[in-house]
């Protein structure tokens, strides 16, 4: 796969399958997308080309009411690589204030057409593109009568009669049905983030974690509670246990902590690169009378997470 983020590093072939979209989570939805987009390119012996975006064009348009991502650029084009989807090219397009002021027809004929060049086009059945989201099915049918090219359009995609799109999928994470949310995915859902320095507090009860600073403050963070996780540190990986909340055992604070205590490991990990996938929810953060009784529930919780990882 070609990684591009010029339009001056892409060759003009009118001989290509294009798909465009934000793609944010590359969900199951996108994923038969771009799969649909590399069968249509197949076909003619052409290149399969993603389009997509960095930021999100809703951060830009929204600002502070853009919804949280469900996966950065890096995670998108790592999780292209994982899910081996066949992408010639991944054209990451800058997105810009001044990009969002491009109509339907300049994206569509002085990028997409003049400068990229297909000869079809691939698109979900609620796709819209351009100023004010007024490039949709319609418009593209109507632009059909004046440049010669094919049109899929990928219907709506169910599992389990739950919509996949990112807004549900939002929803559930943020809900704690992370194993909900994993089946529409595609994947298990990530985080990743830098071990910080804590106030040590686990390892006097036993339990020592590691404390997360996420490397993307855009990220979505998933529904306090504890968790079942796995995480990838250094070249290996381990299995653990992890809580989101802000201690109400021990703080009186509304700072939002996450700390995974790793099983089986020992170590200096402060400023390292870590990783965390997440299996399953556990149970909700709550508050507990005395160490004691956090240190029973814990030990309640590591028995979940272990007989999680025996059934595996």
């Amino acid at each position: 796969m070609q990684i591009v983020k010029s339009i001056d590093d892409i060759k003009k072939d009118l001989n290509s399958a294009v798909t465009v979209g934000a793609f944010d989570g590359l969900h199951k939805a996108h994923q038969s997308i771009i799969r649909m987009s590399s069968e249509v390119a197949s076909a003619t012996s052409g290149r399969n080309i993603v389009i997509t975006f960095d930021p999100h064009p809703r951060m830009v348009i929204d600002g502070l009411r853009s919804p949280k991502l469900l996966s950065t650029t890096e995670e998108k084009i790592d999780l292209i690589r994982k899910l081996k989807l066949p992408v010639d090219i991944l054209f990451i397009i800058p997105f810009t204030r001044e990009f969002s002021r491009l109509n339907s027809q300049e994206f569509f004929e002085g990028i997409l057409f003049d400068k990229i060049g297909f000869n079809n086009l691939v698109i979900g059945y609620d796709h819209f593109f351009g100023k004010d989201r007024e490039g949709n099915v319609h418009f593209l049918e109507n632009m059909k009568t004046r440049i010669p090219f094919g049109l899929s359009v990928v219907d709506k995609i169910t599992i389990n009669n739950e919509p996949v799109n990112s807004t549900h999928i939002r929803r559930l994470i943020l809900n704690g049905e992370i194993k909900r949310a994993n089946q529409l995915l595609g994947w298990n859902y990530l985080l990743t983030g830098i071990i910080v320095e804590g106030n040590k507090r686990g390892r006097t009860i036993g339990f020592p974690t590691a404390n997360l600073k996420p490397l993307c403050s855009d990220k979505l963070i998933p529904k306090n509670g504890v968790y079942f996780v796995k995480v990838y540190l250094d070249d290996d990986s381990y299995y653990g246990f992890l809580n989101i909340g802000i201690r109400p055992t021990f703080e009186n604070d509304s700072e939002v902590f996450i700390e995974t205590h790793i099983f089986d490991f020992e170590g200096d990990i402060y400023n390292k690169k870590m990783t965390i996938e997440f299996y399953d929810f556990i149970r909700d953060e709550k508050k507990f009378n005395s160490p004691e009784e956090l240190i029973d529930q814990i030990n309640k919780d590591k028995q979940i997470c272990l007989q999680f990882l025996n059934n595996k």
